[in-house]
This record gives C-alpha cells, sequence and structure tokens, in this order.
C-alpha cells in the first residue's frame, strides 16, 4: 500500500480527476483544501504505515478524526454536486465526531452543495448542525422526515411526546423510534 503525506495524496488525486486541475492551480487547490478543512498541519504527516495502517499510535500520523477529514477532502477535490457520508462519525469520540460533521456543513454550505449523511448517535451539538432529517425505525420505515425545529411540533402534536428538558432531542426521537415491545420499561 502507499503511504503518502496528506498533501501528496491530495496533490496525486487532484492529476488523475476526472477534471484534472492544471499543474499551476494543483498546489494552491490542494493547499486551499487542506487549510479549509483544519488540515494544514497535517499536510506533511503520513497517512498510514504498512504494517498496522496508522503511524497515529506513535505521534506521527493522522488522528482518525483527520483521516475522516482528509477523506472528505478528496471528495471535494471531485467538485461533487451531492455530498454522501455513510457514517462519517462511526468510529470517532464525540469531539472529533462533531468537528467532521462541522466540516462537512460548513464546506456544503461554502460550496451550495447538499450534504446527506447517515447518523445513527448523533451528539446534540451534531443535532444543532442539522437543516433537516429523516428519522428512520427499525426495518427502514420512515418515522419523521422534514426539518429538525419541525419536529418539536410534529412529535406532540401528533403522539403527545415533548422532549424533556436537558435531553439530547436527537436521541430522544430515536428512542421513541426504537421501542422494544418485549421490554416493560422501554
Amino acid at each position: 500500500t502507499l503511504d503518502l503525506a496528506a498533501y501528496l495524496q491530495l496533490d496525486f488525486e487532484s492529476t488523475i480527476a476526472p477534471t484534472p486541475s492544471p499543474s499551476l492551480l494543483r498546489s494552491s487547490i490542494v493547499t486551499r483544501t487542506l487549510d479549509s478543512l483544519g488540515l494544514a498541519s497535517a499536510s506533511h504527516r503520513r497517512i498510514g504505515s504498512r504494517t498496522h495502517g496508522s503511524h497515529a499510535s506513535s505521534g506521527g500520523g493522522l488522528s482518525g478524526g483527520e483521516l475522516r477529514r482528509l477523506s472528505l477532502a478528496l471528495e471535494l477535490l471531485s467538485d461533487p454536486r451531492l455530498f454522501l457520508g455513510d457514517e462519517p462519525t462511526t468510529g470517532l469520540d464525540s469531539s472529533q465526531a462533531d468537528r467532521v460533521v462541522a466540516t462537512i456543513v460548513k464546506s456544503a454550505k461554502e460550496r451550495n452543495v447538499p450534504a446527506v449523511l447517515t447518523l445513527h448517535q448523533p451528539r446534540a451539538s451534531i443535532w444543532r448542525r442539522l437543516d433537516r432529517f429523516v428519522l428512520l425505525a427499525p426495518g427502514g420505515r420512515v418515522c419523521y422526515a422534514g426539518t429538525r425545529k419541525g419536529a418539536a411540533e410534529y412529535f406532540q402534536r401528533h403522539f403527545g411526546y415533548r422532549v424533556p428538558a436537558e435531553t439530547n432531542p436527537a436521541e430522544f426521537y430515536i428512542d421513541l423510534v426504537s421501542v422494544d415491545t418485549e421490554d416493560e420499561d422501554r
């Protein structure tokens, strides 16, 4: 496997993209992309190791959050019309997960590109970043699709449920649709 630094990986990807960047612009595009995703300080660190997949344990590689943001940078080089993120926060601590979602939201807004993400356990700070969401019950049944702000009114008006104070609305809604019919407490 290749063991490139983040900058070199983006530079390489920009040369083989469907619409490659001209060599004179490539360096500034790569640098700007790294800067916009908070990766400037990590640009010359190696992505992974040939033996263990990461230099992070020895202090020389990219962290999990940096790897996720680098993946986003690679996608953004292709100038997408839609950004799809399948569980972009899985395996990250809550702080890194929030930073990754913040980066995706910021990048999508700056480029005027819709972002669609699957998130299983969004913390409250991630919840506040969402404009719209689709809540799925087990089995994939749609329970709600609409604005984040409209969810409170919908669940109160139709079902009589109000998000308790000091509760993460995302967790509350997920708990509502994930009722275990065999557990009397749920």
